[in-house]
């Protein structure tokens, strides 16, 4: 059904010109062993400019992160199992994802570590084609500060203390709001 769901998917996008527009969640099916299958939806994904989310479900195949972002694909990450029947061992927390993204795809080395906290960070604007995102001038200080020499540090350690700050003020720390609600 998940193929059959794809080539759904792909003929619409054609159909209504919606090349660029379109995100495919999960993508089960992208996650199959069968290359014959699975080597063509992910090329046209690609020719058609889909992104593609995923959750790195630890019970499900999931999409082919490394192989999606070779192909020029834009890949992003959520949490959508949050203590759920799909899975009760979600936080929200998005360092947390990488590690869960890191695990279904293998990631070892620190650029393959990199690599999923790119998905789980920039990837998100990088599917809405956010253009005022990131860490540099003119971009909103949205952000949390996270303690490691180094991202791949950071991502597997998921140190617990970190102040979040919100447009440039700090909204939480160690857990908890220190704003007043608008």
């Amino acid at each position: 059904m998940g193929a059959f769901s794809m080539d759904l998917i792909f003929e619409r996008t054609r159909a209504l010109c919606l090349a660029g527009k379109v995100t495919i969640s999960h993508g089960f099916c992208l996650g199959w062993p069968d290359r014959d299958l699975v080597d063509p939806m992910i090329e046209a994904i690609a020719a058609l400019d889909i992104a593609a989310m995923t959750a790195g479900p630890a019970t499900r195949p999931a999409p082919p992160v490394r192989r999606l972002l070779e192909l020029g694909v834009r890949v992003c990450s959520g949490s959508d199992r949050i203590r759920d029947s799909w899975g009760p061992y979600g936080t929200a927390d998005m360092l947390e994802r990488v590690m869960f993204l890191g695990l279904r795809n293998g990631f070892r080395r620190d650029e393959e570590v990199e690599l999923g906290f790119h998905v789980c960070t920039q990837g998100g604007a990088d599917v809405m084609r956010l253009k005022e995102y990131g860490l540099k001038p003119g971009c909103q200080a949205d952000l949390i500060v996270v303690g490691g020499e180094t991202i791949t540090e950071a991502a597997v350690t998921r140190p617990t203390h970190r102040p979040v700050v919100k447009r440039g003020m700090v909204s939480a720390r160690n857990g908890r709001c220190v704003m007043d609600a608008p």
